[in-house]
């Protein structure tokens, strides 16, 4: 049987490569726990001065957890705790986030979902000129966790809310304008930023092989029609402007596309969403993780999940019935319990 994770030292370097290409390396139970001890016994090796992270096969680095498993997991009653694979997963982007030696991400292709909160922690993120970058939960009923309340909160309120509510696909210049990577580096230079003697060295190598900026420009101007969201005080503002929108001559192409993935998600996800990321604003990214687990646990037991991961990734009809039809037929007791947790908004 092959490793979950291919493990290999080289120049003082551990090199960690996620091994399940043909599901484009989704996060499963063995991965997060083979990443976990390997990552453990980096820290306390002597002869390990840094760790790299990539992912197998063409197509891309990571599409997130394996979330099939995770509700068939569920529904069998595998774990006394219905959150487990949550708290494991975000354990190990915790520690990605904690830990005292560099660890550089080299990351291709797809870029979504988990995949982008377990690199977003490490010390130096690369992403290849064909990364697509994207935080889509609420396609299948759930929503942006792995610390993106945190992460994505560093942006811009309307951009924050943008990103986590659309699943809105960045390209490579996109995501390094929104600091989501930190450089842009072609797939064939990668063997020789690995074979960096040092830390230093390394910088220097990716600062030299960087594209970032020699490729499109990411301007904001483009996307003033975005700037009302900074007014909107609710979900229901934001709804009814995504409809209205769509509908204008003119309108921005990629607004247009990303509004509409918004418009076919789980209103009752977009719910969640938008208050969280509001409540999260001033939040530490500990306390995100935590209210990450909070919110993953009830919606995989109460909201939307089970249904848009059966539409979209099981039975594949992409026709999910969502408890709600919009956002305006969630009244307060229908979302009571998480209301609470948000108390401070």
């Amino acid at each position: 049987m092959l490793p979950s994770v291919i493990s290999h030292i080289e120049h003082r370097s551990l090199n960690l490569s996620l091994n399940w290409p043909k599901k484009l390396n989704v996060l499963n139970d063995n991965i997060i726990s083979e990443l976990k001890n390997a990552l453990d016994k980096a820290q306390e090796d002597s002869s390990i001065d840094r760790v790299f992270i990539t992912g197998e096969g063409d197509k891309g680095f990571c599409a997130g957890g394996d979330v099939v498993n995770v509700i068939q997991s569920f529904k069998e009653g595998k774990y006394s705790d219905p959150g487990h694979f949550f708290k494991e997963e975000y354990a190990v982007d915790l520690k990605i986030h904690e830990f005292t030696k560099p660890i550089i991400a080299l990351c291709h292709g797809i870029i979504i979902g988990g995949g982008l909160g377990l690199v977003n922690g490490a010390t130096v993120r690369v992403f290849s000129p064909d990364a697509l970058v994207s935080m889509p939960e609420i396609t299948i009923g759930f929503f942006p966790d792995v610390g993106a309340s945190f992460f994505l909160n560093q942006l811009e309120r309307k951009w924050s809310l943008f990103l986590a509510l659309t699943g809105a696909r960045l390209d490579a210049s996109m995501a390094h304008h929104f600091k989501l990577c930190d450089f842009i580096i072609d797939k064939e230079d990668w063997n020789e930023i690995k074979r960096s003697s040092g830390h230093e060295e390394l910088l220097s190598l990716c600062k030299m092989k960087d594209l970032s900026s020699s490729m499109r420009n990411f301007d904001e101007s483009e996307f003033r029609d975005l700037d009302i969201i900074d007014s909107m005080l609710t979900i229901e503002e934001f709804d009814h402007w995504a409809k209205n929108y769509i509908q204008t001559p003119n309108a921005h192409p990629w607004i247009v596309n990303s509004l509409k993935t918004y418009l076919s998600g789980s209103p009752y996800s977009a719910k969640i969403i938008w208050n969280y990321f509001l409540w999260a604003r001033n939040k530490t990214l500990k306390e995100c993780f935590a209210m990450d687990y909070r919110i993953g646990s009830f919606i995989l037991q109460n909201g939307d999940f089970s249904e848009g991961v059966r539409a979209l990734l099981m039975d594949k009809d992409k026709s999910p019935q969502w408890k709600f039809k919009s956002v305006e037929e969630i009244k307060v007791e229908d979302w009571e319990e998480l209301r609470s947790w948000f108390s401070s908004l």
